[in-house]
């Protein structure tokens, strides 16, 4: 995403970076594209899913990589197209370590961060997502202190050992009563601490109502907003998303400007 690459650049040792969205706008998506581009980069991932199962995230990974909609991949298509994208996902993937880890708190993703980290598997770490880590049962403390320690927790590892942390968020419903009806980073569900403790906030917002949403339509326009950055400036790119391919990718510019053709995505 080259807009976006060029308000946030790499991400830096130490770092909590917070991709937040509404349901179904794209944060997983995203994630799992960060993670694919840094493992391209030569990096080790460790992935901490805590919703989707790992065949649902390689289905997505090879449609994005194929062209081909994931549905089709799941009825068993096996054309070209798949054998060359298996074959490409093949040189990169293993430096990804996809951990499905449904019910576990922060202190246990922590704990095994450090592990792979040690075993030279996490450069980066990804967690998907913060609303289903586990609560630790402390009595007494309200649901947005749990979640201010929980975002500590996965700070304070990040800056450890090291590494950047991308930690994805949902949002509160309350953004709707704004007039432009899209969340920003006060929205972030249950505390104003994840902001505080993040290095790097981005939020992804869908500009159509969801009213006027198209089933039939192959491609909608995502804004991703630069809502915080300790070491560069704020800003939105607009971004494409690819029905079926989970695939999010830069917006063509206008006939007049320049375009890197490596970047644009095949429909």
């Amino acid at each position: 995403w080259a807009d976006v690459d060029r308000m946030v650049g790499d991400f830096q040792p130490g770092q909590l970076v917070i991709v937040g969205a509404t349901t179904s706008v794209g944060k997983t998506m995203a994630m799992e594209q960060i993670a694919e581009a840094n493992a391209k980069r030569g990096h080790a991932i460790a992935f901490y899913h805590l919703e989707l199962s790992h065949q649902s995230m390689l289905d997505r990974c090879v449609a994005r990589c194929s062209g081909i909609d994931a549905r089709r991949l799941r009825e068993g298509y096996m054309g070209e197209e798949v054998s060359r994208a298996l074959g490409e996902i093949a040189t990169w993937h293993d430096r990804i370590t996809l951990i499905h880890c449904p019910g576990w708190t922060a202190e246990r993703i922590s704990a095994d961060i450090m592990r792979l980290h040690a075993q030279g598997r996490c450069e980066l770490a990804v967690i998907d997502y913060l609303q289903k880590v586990s609560m630790p049962d402390r009595r007494g403390y309200s649901p947005s202190k749990l979640i201010g320690l929980q975002v500590e927790a996965f700070k304070n590892i990040a800056e450890q050992i090291g590494i950047p942390i991308v930690l994805g968020s949902q949002v509160s419903r309350y953004f709707k009563m704004t007039a432009n009806k899209r969340p920003t980073m006060d929205d972030l569900r249950d505390s104003g601490e994840i902001e505080e403790k993040a290095n790097i906030v981005l939020m992804l917002h869908n500009p159509t109502p969801r009213e006027d949403r198209r089933d039939d339509q192959k491609t909608e326009v995502i804004e991703l907003h630069v809502e915080k950055n300790t070491d560069g400036p704020l800003g939105m790119a607009k971004l494409v998303h690819v029905k079926g391919r989970f695939l999010l990718g830069d917006v063509a510019p206008e006939p007049d400007q320049p375009w890197d053709k490596e970047r644009e995505i095949p429909f």
